[in-house]
């Protein structure tokens, strides 16, 4: 049986999700977020009563999940805000394909989406 000081010590064991962008000139690496930030950026997808989430909430949910080579987090959240930037489109697919993949609430965010 684990001990405590071997359960602090696991590691998250999943790898990264490759992603090509379209319109991006690379693909981008998406991570499988700790249990903490995936219930922020669920909580904070589902906080809208219906409807599409504010810009802020959609890039900082990408930005929980993108991912650098060794799988940690690529952005801050404040960094993350810097794809509001970016072309809508490429934003709006990266943000599907964060839920469908490594947070796994796509039907729950496509039900908001109709609501």
């Amino acid at each position: 049986m684990l001990t405590k000081e071997q359960l602090r010590g696991v590691k998250p064991t999943r790898g990264t999700v490759a992603v090509s962008v379209p319109g991006w000139p690379d693909s981008v690496l998406l991570r499988y977020p700790s249990y903490g930030e995936w219930q922020r950026v669920v909580a904070l997808n589902m906080s809208v009563g219906g409807g599409e989430p504010p810009p802020e909430t959609i890039v900082q949910t990408i930005g929980v999940c993108l991912a650098n080579p060794d799988g940690t987090r690529m952005l801050t959240d404040s960094e993350a805000l810097e794809l509001l930037m970016q072309d809508a489109a490429s934003v709006v697919f990266l943000y599907k394909e964060c839920c469908r993949t490594v947070l796994k609430v796509d039907g729950k965010i496509e039900e908001a989406e109709k609501n």
